[in-house]
């Protein structure tokens, strides 16, 4: 009759650390390792199987998420076969320290072919699939893997030498299965802690889009009556800019009566929101000084470090949000960049956007102080400050409206491009200036809120994945349920599997 199990039960260590009814062992003593293909003689190449390449499996969640269907005769030769409940291990850089690791389940027919970069485990006897699945799963058990590999650069892998090498630690049977219950409540509660958690960049980026759009369309700050209009400042500039041709006509000795001043045209506002007092549309045209891309031809010699008369190369892979990142930068000699330099002569403070490419409409400030060359696929975009914040600019082409209102007249099939005279063409609100800098003041207060959110998503997402290798660690010290006495020692399911791999050696002898 089983003994009543007592309350917190204190089990004998052994010398290696482990309760004394555990054994260390060799991972090739309880898992055969990589096994060769079953009798395939009684299926067809017709049969449908279940074929796993590496990006189908999963490497957060652990399971393969994207299995596909194949014909046998398709994948029989040249990829890794195994069955239900055999532990696939990725054993190439990356995907083995990315943790991609599966049980296989569910397979079509009972066969699973799939990458050749898996190590397949297949555990003898009674040996639980999701053990060892935990076991492979642990970060220092992929530590471990990943100081062991070997292959070149790209290419490393980790041997079957080491993985028949690695130590075990064997619980018996039924505590075994307490274990696997135990973890499955566990990291299922961290799980739905992370799906909470994943969610949170994505409503981070709607806040953002809804803080833009409000900004845009005179509902994220308060009006004051006593702002100027930006009408007034409209017409006022344009006035100006009329003045100013003038005196260039009269300085060249022209008569202005023989001469045609283009007056700016107006955007078309029948499919736009009707804008707030004191608010106004125009066209970038209008409210800038100069809409300008870089050079379309590529300088013939580019340098990647800096030298005497060099200038920095700015594309559209150094244009950040937060400014020109010239981490990743190329120069060009002094010859070429002041051809180049005088097509738009950028200044800090001037905005730039991009407008080829996959990252079409991103759009950041200018930081830097010095002379740099622009290529085509950025623009630049010099406002007229006594109008228009190049902040506030800036956050008008991020909003809904902006980014639609440009890369929404986008061509190219292969390439995604704005077009220069569509970007002038295109219409922007614009509020009287000192309520710019009250908007631009707001955005970049919810913003930075924003930004301190994301920051303790990431500490969560680190707290949550800490938390899990510290049960994974728990699990296989033995001290994440208690042992019971009147289990079956572990040593009795070793000694069993030898013997039925003893069993099974005579027969096919």
């Amino acid at each position: 009759m089983k003994r009543r199990k007592p309350e917190n039960i204190q089990v004998e260590a052994q010398e290696n650390g482990l309760p004394i009814s555990w054994e260390s062992v060799k991972l090739v003593d309880v898992v055969r390792l990589n096994p060769p293909k079953k009798n395939l003689s009684k299926f067809t190449d017709s049969t449908k199987v279940t074929f796993v390449p590496m990006a189908a499996v999963d490497g957060d969640l652990g399971t393969i998420s994207r299995p596909q269907e194949r014909k046998l005769g398709e994948v029989k030769k040249g990829y890794t076969s195994f069955r239900n409940s055999d532990v696939l291990f990725a054993k190439i850089t990356p995907c083995m320290e990315n943790g991609k690791a599966a049980i296989a389940h569910n397979l079509k027919n009972g066969l699973g072919f799939g990458s050749t970069e898996f190590h397949v485990l297949r555990p003898y006897g009674d040996v639980s699939s999701e053990y060892l699945f935990h076991f492979v799963r642990q970060e220092i058990f992929r530590n471990e893997a990943r100081r062991s590999m070997t292959g070149t650069a790209g290419q490393l892998r980790v041997p079957q030498s080491f993985m028949a090498d690695v130590s075990l630690p064997l619980p018996p049977l039924e505590e075994q299965k307490r274990i696997i219950e135990k973890l499955t409540q566990l990291l299922e509660r961290i799980e739905k802690a992370n799906a909470s958690i994943a969610k949170v960049p994505e409503t981070l980026k709607q806040f953002r889009q809804a803080v833009l759009a409000a900004a845009c369309s005179g509902k994220l700050v308060e009006q004051d009556p006593n702002d100027e209009p930006a009408s007034l400042l409209r017409e006022r500039i344009r006035a100006e800019r009329k003045r100013k041709w003038l005196g260039e006509l009269i300085a060249k000795g022209k008569d202005p009566k023989e001469s045609i001043y283009e007056e700016p045209v107006e955007p078309d506002t029948s499919e736009l929101p009707e804008l707030t007092g004191g608010w106004v549309w125009t066209t970038m045209d209008d409210a800038c000084l100069k809409i300008q891309d870089g050079t379309h031809f590529s300088p013939k010699i580019q340098y990647k470090e800096r030298g005497k008369n060099r200038y920095f190369y700015v594309t559209s892979k150094n244009i950040k949000d937060n400014g020109v990142d010239l981490t990743d930068v190329t120069y060009i000699g002094a010859k070429e960049h002041k051809e180049i330099y005088k097509r738009c002569r950028p200044e800090k403070g001037d905005v730039l956007l991009i407008k080829d490419g996959a990252i079409t409409g991103r759009a950041t400030i200018n930081n830097l102080d010095e002379e740099f060359s622009l290529l085509s696929s950025v623009a630049l975009l010099k406002t007229n400050r006594e109008l228009l914040l190049a902040g506030y600019l800036r956050y008008y082409l991020m909003s809904p409206l902006g980014f639609k209102s440009t890369t929404g007249q986008m061509t190219g099939s292969a390439i995604t491009r704005i077009v220069l005279h569509k970007i002038k063409s295109s219409p922007i609100s614009i509020p009287p200036l000192a309520e710019q800098f009250r908007i631009v003041a707001k955005i970049e207060e919810l913003f930075k809120f924003a930004e301190t959110i994301e920051v303790s998503v990431t500490k969560a997402q680190a707290n949550a994945e800490r938390i899990k290798q510290a049960l994974l660690a728990k699990a296989f010290r033995g001290e994440l349920v208690e042992q019971d006495p009147d289990d079956e020692p572990a040593s009795v399911l070793l000694r069993r599997i030898k013997e039925d791999r003893s069993a099974s050696v005579k027969a096919k002898s």
